[in-house]
C-alpha cells in the first residue's frame, strides 16, 4: 500500500487471510475469513468521473502442463528448396476454474469521502473440494490444483480493450493482491467405507514361458476401502497352491497413479507410495487366512478426479514364485484420504509434502503500514448471506460502508440516480449484484439427465445422488441405471451411489436386467458390492442366475446372493 506520490495518487489494496496464521491451511466445508485493506483518495475519481468497485474473489483451479515432442519440416540450409525433418520440444497447457466465488465490498467514487478502510469478509467453502496439490514427480511436465483470494479495485463500465484501467491511478500492482491457500478435505464419512472384497484368482503357473507348472488361485480382501495417509494399511489374503512351484515371498505393493491431460495430450505417471514382503511358509498358509500390512506415507496424495487431473490408488499383492517363473497377482483400487494428518497437526505441518512448497509459508497481515494509517472498518461480507438473499429473490446491494456513512452532500442524489438508471435499464453505472459462483449449478430436478451431470460436476457424488433422491428422483430404466454409474468418477463410490438409488420410491420395482446392466457399466471389482445393494429389491429373482451369475465371478455371486 505505501505512501503517495503524483503518479499513484496515494491509492492501493492488500488483504490478509486468517489461515495465514497458522499455516495457510483451510478446510473444505469450513468458513475462510479475511480482511481486505483500502487506501483510497476520492479526487482519483473526482479528477476523472470514473466508477470503481472494490472485491474480494474466491477461486479454485486446476493447471496443467505436457511437454511432448513433435516433428516439423523446415527449409534446407543451402538451396532453400529442400526439405529436412527435425524433431522440437513444445508444451501444451490447459487450466480449469472449478470454484469461482466474488464479493462486493465497496463502490468507489467521488463521494467516498474517505481515506482508510478494513472490509472482513467470510466464504463459505463447499464441503467436497479437489485438495491443493502439485504432482510429485517434477519436471517440465505438471498438474496442480491452486486455491487462492484475490483482492482487487476494478474499474465500472471502463473500456481500454484489455489495457490498464489504472495507468498513472494505481502504481505497479497496487489495485489487486493475491492471497493463495491451502485446500484440504476433512477426514470423509467413515460409515461410508466398506470392505474391499477382491475375486479370487487362479492363473496358470508357467516355467520359462510355456512349460505348465499347475495353477494357484490367490484371493484378497482389505478390511476398509478407506484408508488415512500416514497410517498402517492391512490386507487378508488367502493362497491356493496347486502348483509345483513353490511360493518364496508374498509382496504387497500400494502405487499411486496421476493422470493430467492439456489440449490433445495426455501424460501419466506412477511411484510406489510403499512396499513389503513377508516369507511363504507352504505348509502353514497354503489355503488359510493370512494379514499382511504396510505403513502409507504422510507425502502420499489424495484420492479425486477433476476435468483435467485424477489421482487413482490402488494396491497389489504378488506371489513371488521365483526365477524364470510366472508370478500370480491381484490388484484392488482403493481411496485414499490426507485430512486426518492436517487435523493432528492443527493444520500446520511443515513436514508433509501434500501441497506446493512455495505456499508452505506464514503469510503476514499486511506489508509496512503506510504512513498515517487509520482505518475504519466496515460490516462483514459473506457470501453466504449473499446467495440467501439472491435465492429468495431479495436484491443484492452492497453493504452499508464506512465509505457510505462518510459519503458528502451530493450522495443522496447520487444513489437517487443509480436507481434510477437501474430501473430504466441504462448503461453507466453498474448495480452492486452477487456474481454466481462457476462451480454452482442449477438446483437440479428429478430427471436422470440432471443426476448424470450433476454426477459429472461433482467432487462428492454420494451426497448429490442423496440429494437428487429426496427430490423425488424418477423411476430408471436398465439404460439409465448404467449411464449413471459408468459417470460416477471414483469407481470405489459405484456401491455407495448405488445404495443411495435404492432409497428412492422405484427401487422395489427394478427387475434383473436393472442388475445386470448395472453391473457390467462398473467396474469389475466393485461389481459384487453393486449386486448387493440391488439384491433386496429385485422384483424377479428366478430370473438372476440366467440374467445377472453370467456377469460376476463366482465369488462375487457367492458374495451377493
Amino acid at each position: 500500500m505505501g505512501g503517495s506520490s503524483s503518479k499513484d495518487a496515494g491509492v492501493g489494496v492488500y488483504g490478509d487471510l486468517e489461515v495465514h496464521q497458522s499455516g495457510g491451511i483451510a478446510f473444505a466445508g469450513q468458513t475462510l475469513r479475511g480482511n481486505a485493506y483500502l487506501r483510497w483518495n476520492p479526487k482519483v475519481a473526482t479528477q476523472t468521473a470514473r466508477q470503481f468497485r472494490l472485491t474480494a474473489t474466491l477461486f479454485g483451479q486446476e493447471r496443467t502442463c505436457i511437454e511432448y515432442q513433435r516433428d516439423e519440416w523446415y527449409d534446407g540450409e543451402y538451396d532453400g528448396v529442400s526439405k529436412n525433418r527435425r524433431t522440437v520440444t513444445d508444451y501444451r497447457r490447459a487450466q480449469n476454474v472449478f470454484l469461482y466465488d466474488s464479493l462486493v465490498l465497496a463502490d468507489l467514487n467521488q463521494y467516498n469521502n474517505i481515506r482508510d478502510a478494513k472490509f472482513p469478509f467470510e466464504f463459505h467453502l463447499p464441503a467436497q473440494l479437489p485438495p491443493s496439490m502439485i504432482d510429485p514427480f517434477g519436471g517440465r511436465s505438471k498438474a496442480e490444483v491452486v486455491y487462492g483470494v484475490t483482492i482487487e479495485v476494478q474499474e465500472l463500465g471502463g473500456g481500454g480493450g484489455g489495457q490498464n484501467w489504472f495507468s498513472g491511478i494505481f502504481g505497479s500492482g497496487r489495485n489487486i493482491h493475491e492471497l493463495p491457500f491451502r485446500l484440504v478435505n476433512p477426514t470423509p464419512d467413515l460409515s461410508r467405507s466398506y470392505p474391499i472384497n477382491i475375486p479370487p484368482f487362479q492363473e496358470i503357473v508357467n516355467e520359462c514361458c510355456c512349460i505348465n507348472r499347475g495353477y494357484m488361485t490367490l484371493s484378497a480382501n482389505i478390511p476398509s476401502g478407506m484408508q488415512a495417509a500416514g497410517s498402517e494399511m492391512r490386507m487378508e489374503f488367502c493362497v491356493d497352491n496347486k502348483s509345483k512351484a513353490s511360493v518364496s515371498t508374498i509382496i504387497m505393493e500400494v502405487k499411486e497413479k496421476v493422470t493430467w491431460t492439456a489440449a490433445n495430450e495426455r501424460k501419466t505417471k506412477k511411484r510406489v507410495l510403499a512396499k513389503t514382503q513377508i516369507p511363504y511358509d507352504g505348509k502353514a498358509m497354503q489355503n488359510a487366512m493370512q494379514n499382511i500390512s504396510l505403513y502409507l506415507p504422510t507425502d502420499s496424495l489424495e484420492s479425486w478426479q477433476g476435468s483435467l487431473i485424477s489421482v487413482v490408488h490402488y494396491v497389489k499383492l504378488i506371489l513371488d514364485t521365483g526365477f524364470m517363473t510366472s508370478d500370480p497377482k491381484l490388484s484392488a483400487d482403493f481411496f485414499c484420504y490426507t485430512g486426518r494428518l492436517w487435523e493432528n497437526a492443527g493444520g500446520n505441518d511443515p513436514s508433509s509434502n501434500l501441497v506446493n512448497p512455495d505456499l508452505a509459508q506464514n503469510d503476514p497481515s499486511a506489508p509496512p503500514v503506510p504512513a498515517g494509517w487509520n482505518p475504519v472498518t466496515a460490516p462483514l461480507v459473506s457470501n453466504q448471506q449473499q446467495q440467501q438473499q439472491q435465492e429468495s429473490g431479495v436484491p443484492v446491494s452492497m453493504p452499508p460502508t464506512p465509505l457510505q456513512q462518510q459519503q458528502i452532500a451530493g450522495a443522496a442524489m447520487n444513489m437517487q440516480q443509480q436507481q434510477q438508471q437501474q430501473q430504466t435499464g441504462q448503461t453507466g453505472i453498474v448495480p452492486a449484484t452477487y456474481q454466481t459462483p462457476l462451480n454452482k449449478t442449477a438446483a437440479p430436478d428429478a430427471t436422470v439427465d440432471s443426476l448424470v451431470e450433476l454426477i459429472r460436476q461433482s467432487f462428492d457424488s454420494i451426497s448429490d445422488t442423496q440429494q437428487w433422491v429426496e427430490r423425488g428422483g424418477v423411476s430408471m430404466s436398465p439404460q439409465d441405471l448404467g449411464r449413471v454409474m459408468q459417470t460416477v468418477k471414483l469407481k470405489f463410490n459405484q456401491p455407495l451411489v448405488m445404495r443411495e438409488l435404492m432409497r428412492s420410491q422405484w427401487a422395489d420395482r427394478i427387475t434383473c436386467n436393472h442388475v445386470a446392466t448395472a453391473a457390467l457399466a462398473c467396474e469389475e471389482s466393485t461389481r459384487g458390492d453393486v449386486v448387493r445393494q440391488m439384491g433386496p429389491h429385485v422384483t424377479d429373482p428366478e430370473n438372476a442366475v440366467t440374467i445377472v451369475k453370467p456377469h460376476l465371478s463366482s465369488f462375487q455371486w457367492t458374495l451377493a446372493a
